[in-house]
């Protein structure tokens, strides 16, 4: 189905430097004329910047190309040889084909398929295959109001590639791509360009919430908030929601595979279960599976077209919760299992802390041990007495096994790839 674009939407650039999609294309379609001529169809963007990455995503998107995009430097060699094993020719800037393209081999171009990597956090990185139908989840929007969106992902990223189509489907929606890395910095930035919307994740938050003031915070006329990319607990949900208390704020489910396919507007974690309907959503054996419109046209599915998401969840009272991934999700100590995200939930509660980060610790005997990493709010300094306080509540909480021996303080948020924490 051939989709509406909105060329004309603006996109921003640094403190005055504004353009247009159609501006942006034209622009780096005169650095590619010569693409088509040497015979390369099949193209990996390597891009050092926004602009860069926007232009590559407007050209690939124009000319019905095959490509993909991704940042400078993620290009290393397991990178490079996924790419040419694939038959992609990489293009960096300024564009030199001899120098730029990496021997590949003769694969067949599909047009418009837009592929991306995954993070590799998991293990080596995959390559996920997309078109702009499944990428484009705004299909069924009929009419949009006006926002400016800040644009905090990486490039060549699923939840990048979301924002893209917001600002190349949507009427009226603008984007705005940061300066910085850092959250503080961005949302600085949001203030002076007088963002409305904004799309991140909730360690993103974290870190906002430990570089700036709520008066600062405050300042930024947010009409509009999403949160994906990871579980939203309910400690930010609810944080977000006494900042701005007149925003619509929201979280997505959504993966490189599996699309966006679950939107809550209710301003708790979760989403009902209710929406458990085996048609669309079910669970076999705590695995969440999905059938979507929007999933990539790569993944496997069964017979029934259904897609198991590796999401563990666990239905508890009228709420589905996420319990995390096959590999992250429990915690063995001596045969019982402790499950991280209930107690970092639970951590959470203490108006001291921050962020945490629960994991196992080897130890003889028992297997693991349940240790917990934290940042704590506004320099507050770790005390015995801190350690003693989170360890009471904890126990009052939870079974024994499941009270963390041993506790971290760190001074700053670890962040992965793409604005997530890390994963220990």
């Amino acid at each position: 189905m051939e989709q509406k674009i909105y060329w004309e939407n603006k996109i921003f650039f640094g403190e005055h430097n504004n353009s247009t999609w159609d501006e942006v294309y034209e622009e780096k379609n005169k650095d590619l004329k010569s693409l088509l001529d040497h015979g390369l169809h099949k193209i990996a963007f390597s891009i050092e910047n926004s602009h860069d990455a926007v232009g590559a995503v407007a050209y690939l998107n124009r000319k019905k190309a095959d490509g993909l995009i991704l940042t400078h430097e993620r290009l290393n060699e397991n990178i490079r040889a996924i790419l040419s094993d694939n038959g992609y020719s990489i293009i960096g800037k300024p564009i030199n084909v001899s120098d730029d393209v990496i021997a590949n081999k003769i694969e067949e171009v599909v047009p418009g398929r837009i592929s991306m990597l995954t993070s590799g956090t998991t293990g080596i990185p995959k390559l996920i295959e997309h078109t702009w139908n499944t990428l484009n989840t705004f299909q069924n929007v009929k009419k949009s109001n006006p926002l400016k969106w800040m644009v905090p992902y990486n490039p060549g990223t699923y939840a990048w590639y979301q924002m893209i189509c917001m600002g190349l489907f949507l009427e009226g929606q603008e984007l705005v791509f940061p300066l910085s890395a850092e959250p503080a910095e961005m949302l600085l930035q949001a203030s002076h360009h007088n963002v409305t919307a904004i799309s991140s994740t909730p360690t993103f938050w974290r870190m906002a919430f430990l570089g700036l003031n709520e008066k600062d915070l405050k300042g930024i006329p947010f009409k509009q908030i999403s949160l994906g990319g990871e579980a939203a607990d309910q400690s930010v949900l609810d944080h977000l929601r006494e900042i701005y208390p007149d925003a619509a704020i929201f979280h997505i489910y959504a993966s490189t595979e599996a699309g966006a396919c679950i939107v809550v507007k209710d301003g708790k974690q979760g989403f009902p279960e209710k929406w458990i309907d085996n048609k669309k959503m079910k669970i076999v054996g705590n695995h969440l599976y999905l059938k979507s419109i929007f999933s990539a046209i790569s993944i496997d599915k069964d017979k029934e077209n259904w897609i198991d998401t590796g999401d563990l969840v666990e239905i508890r009272k009228d709420r589905v919760l996420f319990l995390g991934r096959d590999k992250t999700n429990m915690i063995n100590v001596g045969g019982s299992k402790a499950y991280p995200v209930d107690i970092e939930s639970l951590i959470l509660r203490n108006s001291k802390v921050l962020w945490c980060r629960v994991y196992p610790r080897k130890a003889p005997l028992v297997g693991f041990l349940v240790a917990a990493d934290i940042v704590l709010k506004n320099n507050i300094k770790f005390t015995a007495d801190i350690e003693k306080e989170l360890e009471t509540l904890c126990r009052e909480n939870c079974p024994e096994f499941a009270v963390p021996r041993i506790w971290n303080n760190l001074s700053e948020i670890p962040v992965g790839y793409n604005l997530k924490a890390e994963i220990k």
